[in-house]
């Protein structure tokens, strides 16, 4: 009764392919240290994830006696996080990104790896709260609903 909606799903795939030049500005103003938003934080992540995963690729598909090494893999994460992370820890090192709410709010974070229970979890914190209105839920949840994930069972190991 007490839970919120869920919150609409972040697609960055989407923003990237059809609004690109809107994405970059996002990005933009969020290094730029005054204007952050969540979507441009998670671009810059995104960006940094695609980079290196083409680098990797490109580490994986040289052919003897060339293969990467450990230190090559290592060399190329480091260049790219310096181009892609330090920028946004140069903008907000030393201050929050958000402001931070002052309103007897409480905050849970959780993150839920298979976890068939969280609804009963979410529940059970939001019956047991004296001001549930003022409970707010993050929540990370990894989940193969309809997989077998267990060795020895039939179906599809479960990635994830």
């Amino acid at each position: 009764d007490n839970l919120p909606p869920l919150p609409p799903f972040l697609n960055l795939q989407s923003i990237l392919t059809h609004h690109a030049a809107h994405a970059e500005q996002l990005v933009r103003d969020t290094l730029s240290g005054s204007r952050p938003t969540v979507t441009g934080i998670a671009l810059v992540l995104q960006n940094f994830l695609s980079a290196l995963h083409e680098s990797n690729r490109a580490l994986a598909a040289r052919p003897p006696p060339h293969r990467a090494q450990r230190d090559d893999v290592h060399t190329a994460f480091v260049s790219l996080a310096r181009q892609h992370l330090q920028p946004l820890e140069d903008a907000y090192r030393g201050k929050s990104i958000f402001p931070i709410r002052d309103d007897d709010s409480i905050f849970i974070s959780l993150a839920s790896f298979r976890d068939h229970l969280l609804g009963d979890t979410l529940k059970g914190a939001f019956d047991q709260a004296k001001r549930p209105d003022r409970l707010f839920v993050g929540a990370v949840v990894q989940n193969c609903f309809g997989l077998h994930p267990y060795p020895g069972e039939d179906g599809v190991q479960c990635r994830t």
